[in-house]
């Protein structure tokens, strides 16, 4: 899921994974024979508007080499 989430966002697209769902619904709704099961779903599509600017933190405030420096 991870590739395909990638893949869509370096088209342009936006993606959510969806995790927490009903298997066997899920499973029902899409007609999935009985060896199979849908354990996620990745809805993928143009964004409806724009992100904001990001506020990104520096990797030094996120991340720590050997030892806890904070």
């Amino acid at each position: 899921m991870e590739h395909i989430f990638l893949t869509a966002v370096s088209y342009v697209l936006s993606a959510c994974p969806i995790g927490y769902l009903d298997v066997d619904k899920a499973s029902e709704v899409l007609s999935l024979p009985e060896h199979l099961a849908c354990l996620f779903l990745l809805p993928v599509g143009y964004a409806d508007e724009q992100p904001g600017e990001k506020n990104l933190k520096s990797i030094d405030e996120i991340s720590f080499y050997d030892k806890w420096d904070k």
